[in-house]
């Protein structure tokens, strides 16, 4: 997107797009990298999406921004969709804090609720697999791995490596708990099913986190990439699994705020040069 042959000639109202879509991709790349500092940086020097004008001499308009938190019309209505973004940041927050699953259940259930009602797949099955993760916290995994499975078709990109960690965590406990010969009501659930063996369901949380690792490294994802990469690391020690060198190596910090501030001065100067009109 700052290649030349796109920016050259642009008029301004091609260039206000331009920087919103710049903007934002940049945020996102940092918000998956968990790269606070870069965030901060962007923040400080992106424009206010608060009003987007369509053209010159063009109708105001507000622009739905769907990262930011719900915020009342002038006839104290919240957009629903923006209830349940806010929902989700709510519990995504709690579990990578590691709360409790009674703290995390309220929003995400909710979340669910609304998005299946108001037929908005994706955050439905984004909210799917927060709902999983707080599964894996009651240590429900054969309950986690079937949410899971249920929108897996469903899933875009992002939520595929997130997802491939869930399921690769649910088979790892499942492979410790096979042996338990306890009353747990995940035992019930089989329906006389005779259970798979621990080292067919190491062999399955092996195929899945490799399946995260594959997916996170592309998009940046360092949290779930140095999720998966443990994961996987424990599990070719415990179970004996090949796990090459060159998927081994921890993702390197990220380095966003260099770059935010590179793409910032761009975009400057692409400003610049529309508001003189290519002069």
């Amino acid at each position: 997107m700052l290649d030349s042959s796109t920016i050259d000639g642009m008029a301004l109202s091609e260039y206000r797009r331009w920087a919103s879509a710049v903007w934002s991709l940049l945020e996102r790349s940092a918000v998956l990298d968990g790269d606070g500092d870069a965030l901060s940086v962007i923040a400080g020097l992106r424009g206010s999406t608060a009003l987007l004008r369509v053209g010159p001499g063009g109708p105001v308009r507000e622009a739905f921004d769907p990262a930011a938190p719900p915020t009342s019309s002038a006839k104290g209505i919240i957009f629903a969709h923006g209830e349940v973004t806010s929902a989700l940041r709510r519990a995504e927050k709690l579990l990578a804090a590691h709360a409790p699953a009674h703290l995390v259940l309220p929003d995400v259930l909710s979340a669910l609720q609304l998005a299946s009602a108001l037929a908005l797949w994706p955050l439905y099955a984004h909210a799917t697999l927060a709902f999983a993760d707080a599964l894996l916290a009651m240590n429900l995994p054969y309950k986690a791995d079937e949410e899971v499975a249920r929108v897996w078709e469903q899933l875009g990109a992002v939520d595929v490596a997130r997802g491939a960690l869930i399921r690769a965590k649910a088979y790892a406990a499942m492979a410790m708990d096979v042996d338990e010969k306890d009353d747990d009501e995940e035992e019930d659930e089989k329906d006389g099913k005779e259970a798979p063996s621990p080292a067919a369901l190491m062999a399955q949380a092996a195929r899945y986190a490799d399946l995260a690792l594959e997916r996170a490294g592309p998009l940046r994802m360092r949290g779930v990439h140095n999720d998966a990469r443990v994961l996987r690391s424990m599990l070719a020690d415990v179970a004996g699994l090949p796990f090459p060198r060159d998927k081994a190596a921890e993702m390197p910090p990220p380095n966003g705020t260099e770059r935010a501030r590179r793409v910032g001065e761009v975009v400057r100067l692409v400003g610049i040069r529309v508001s003189e009109g290519w002069k």
